[in-house]
């Protein structure tokens, strides 16, 4: 019988909303982007080929990799966003521990360098759901409501699912209307 030696791997996560990043002051915003990076970096130098897996969430990313040569300000923040992330995602020093997951509604907003070959090279467009989707997101946002009796028994889940059309269905159109 072979014994086989386990390899326990980790993942970490971090979930940054793309307007958090944003700062007044020059270069506390490009900080604030190379930090997300640092526990990937000092693990891939500590731990070679096992570093824990470090998946970065980037939500509304349009608000820090907009197009380039859209200045925002005196300072061109915009491109020096995108710069300082270009740098990090395939720089002088190349992360291989490292996922990004980029949210965006519409990807025409973001920097064409970004979604080049090497770098954020799958693009997955998700539609709105349909009636149907829209009633679970209804059925899951209001479950707890229903349970501690605070939503009306008259309150009719498929009549309000059928109020929101494709254009403004989207998970959080709904959470935010309930």
């Amino acid at each position: 019988m072979e014994s086989s030696k386990k390899t326990r791997y980790h993942l970490v996560l971090e979930i940054i909303n793309g307007p958090d990043v944003l700062n007044a002051f020059q270069g506390v915003s490009e900080g604030k982007i190379r930090s997300l990076f640092k526990a990937a970096n000092e693990d891939e130098n500590r731990y070679g080929a096992k570093s824990d897996l470090h998946v970065i969430i980037f939500d509304e990313i349009d608000s820090i990799a907009k197009k380039r040569g859209v200045a925002m300000g005196q300072y061109h923040m915009d491109d020096r966003l995108v710069n300082q992330l270009l740098t990090m995602i395939d720089g002088m020093k190349v992360l291989n521990n490292i996922l990004l997951l980029l949210l965006q509604i519409e990807k025409e907003l973001i920097d064409e360098a970004l979604l080049r070959e090497g770098r954020i090279e799958l693009h997955v467009k998700l539609e709105y759901p349909d009636e149907r989707g829209r009633l679970q997101i209804l059925d899951i946002n209001t479950r707890n409501m229903r349970q501690a009796f605070v939503l009306d028994e008259d309150v009719n889940l498929q009549d309000i699912g059928k109020l929101f059309e494709q254009e403004c269905c989207a998970s959080g159109n709904i959470n935010s209307s309930l």
